[in-house]
């Protein structure tokens, strides 16, 4: 026997409630309370994920995959599903996690830079793109790490934020129609009347399951659920979802690691090198990475303009530096090594390197 068959011969006699359990290939339906008016006995609904997104989803026709994405949100142990890595390093470059550093990482932060650049240590946190473009390229490894935990623990707070604004639309959706909710998109009651009624009004074929009945109301109601998640996803942030702590103290576990290879594991003289390095391109206004022109002569000649030059990067107490006499001539590069002490020589005199 069918189930609505079931649920109109337990109303109309006194068939036990387990008549009605059988019936329901999809285990969904369960009579909890038998009342003396049998119509009036209280029912159980209860969906399975997979159930409750069938009745509100059009998987067949569903382009974004909303099941999949709503079942990832779900999953505390998926991968990263609205933002990754790649966007943590692009975020970094940017300084913008610094953001969510709490007090002992920031201080942590401005004593790691006042090390090796000192001018950027005061940086504030509505400007922090030059602290981290420098902290990225300088300490890569650090700035990738920190990268990925902020990746991971923010895009945790979009998936919760995802699931929250869901819920608020798939929540609450029989309330009217004398079926109410106890656990969203899982548990439900009603009565046998009110269930029986409840599928007439959808016209569902009475050999049909409740899934498709269910389903059938929804379509007849507009009440589908056809959003792409993956459109305006950053409306899922809510900052009371993020896991500041946790973030905190993986940050800390680098910062601190990072403080004391400094300190204790680089000789005093490489580190003062390195400071001495960043604080001239800072007086120089040099941009590392970038091509640049060379000064003017102090006393004497002409600026060319011709000639650029690019520092890419330090080591070993010397500066790495290309070298172009002719910047309209991409295959003329000079790879030049150049101890600190020479480079301001360098600057005017690059003819003799």
């Amino acid at each position: 026997m069918e189930l609505y068959q079931a649920l109109v011969q337990f109303r109309d006699s006194d068939i036990d409630p387990m008549f009605v359990r059988e019936a329901d290939d999809d285990n969904v339906v369960k009579i909890i309370k038998v009342a003396k008016n049998r119509g009036k006995s209280l029912v159980e609904l209860r969906f399975t994920e997979e159930e409750f997104m069938k009745i509100f989803i059009d998987d067949e026709n569903d382009n974004s995959n909303t099941s999949g994405i709503i079942a990832a949100c779900e999953n505390k142990y998926s991968s990263n599903l609205f933002v990754d890595s790649h966007w943590g390093m692009d975020e970094m470059r940017g300084g913008y996690p610094f953001h969510y550093f709490n007090e002992e990482n920031t201080q942590l932060l401005r004593n790691i830079l006042k090390l090796v650049n000192p001018s950027l240590a005061n940086f504030e946190l509505r400007n922090t793109e030059d602290a981290g473009a420098f902290f990225s390229k300088v300490f890569e490894r650090e700035s990738d790490d920190i990268a990925d935990y902020y990746a991971n623990y923010y895009d945790e707070a979009l998936k919760v934020g995802c699931l929250n604004y869901v819920n608020q639309r798939l929540c609450g959706k029989f309330d009217n129609y004398g079926i109410m909710e106890k656990s969203c998109r899982e548990h439900y009651v009603t009565t046998v009347d009110f269930l029986i009624d409840f599928w007439d009004s959808t016209g569902t074929p009475h050999d049909e399951s409740i899934i498709v009945m269910f389903k059938n109301f929804v379509s007849k109601n507009n009440l589908e659920f056809d959003e792409d998640l993956w459109q305006d996803y950053w409306d899922y942030w809510d900052g009371n979802n993020w896991d500041g702590d946790s973030f905190n103290r993986e940050v800390n576990r680098i910062l601190d690691r990072l403080y004391n290879r400094l300190t204790e594991d680089m000789e005093p003289e490489e580190l003062e090198n390195m400071k001495k390095f960043y604080v001239m391109m800072d007086k120089l206004n040099i941009q590392i990475g970038n091509w640049s022109a060379f000064p003017k002569q102090k006393t004497f000649g002409k600026l060319d303009l011709n000639k650029i030059f690019q520092v890419s990067d330090f080591e070993d107490g010397k500066i790495k530096v290309l070298y172009k006499k002719d910047k309209n001539n991409y295959y003329d590069v000079q790879k030049m090594l150049i101890p600190i002490e020479d480079f301001a020589n360098f600057l005017y005199h690059p003819e003799l390197f």
